[in-house]
């Protein structure tokens, strides 16, 4: 059985962000958690077909005292054999959603009375991404991502204000995987 760090009290019971306790997080015992996944082929390209419309979605919960995410939820659709010029393409879209746990959430609120900061609460991260696979030959594929990400970190302070008053600005990312197989 591991021990996993109290997202709040310290050692002594005191809040992490209390100047009188160590600031080492209290140990907890155990954790456990529930994660579901579905899947499920929502329409052929042909019949017979592995090819079409395809959505997935994935759910986690855990304890909010010693897990920094409490709950997760991502989800999406993939579309492939939707062009016969180009039968092993994909073309995908997908959200994630990630809730920063009460007891984070609330040593944030301990910070800002300690330290009389109006220090930004974490909340959640969002993630909604774009992206395309296409088969350049057989076991090479090129594919492009786009990613927007709110809320980076949870929402997090930005580690570069000096005041430690703003969140991490919303991001954009954008990349591109190559995929060898052989």
């Amino acid at each position: 059985m591991g021990s996993f760090g109290d997202q709040r009290f310290s050692v002594e019971g005191l809040s992490l962000a209390d100047p009188d306790g160590s600031g080492i997080p209290g140990a907890l015992r155990r954790n456990q958690g529930l994660f579901m996944v579905y899947e499920q082929l929502l329409s052929r390209a042909a019949p017979g077909s592995d090819k079409g419309i395809a959505f997935f979605m994935r759910a986690s919960v855990s304890p909010s005292d010693r897990n920094l995410i409490s709950a997760y939820v991502d989800g999406g659709l993939l579309f492939t054999g939707f062009s016969a010029s180009r039968p092993n393409d994909k073309f995908g879209i997908a959200a994630t959603y990630a809730r920063i746990s009460d007891s984070a959430r609330q040593l944030d609120r301990d910070v800002q009375i300690f330290t009389g900061t109006p220090y930004p609460l974490r909340d959640y991260e969002g993630i909604l991404e774009v992206t395309y696979q296409a088969e350049i030959k057989p076991g090479f594929l090129v594919q492009p991502v786009f990613q927007y990400i709110a809320h980076p970190a949870g929402g997090a302070v930005d580690p570069n204000d000096p005041t430690q008053t703003k969140r991490i600005k919303d991001a954009v990312m954008l990349g591109v995987r190559t995929i060898v197989t052989y």
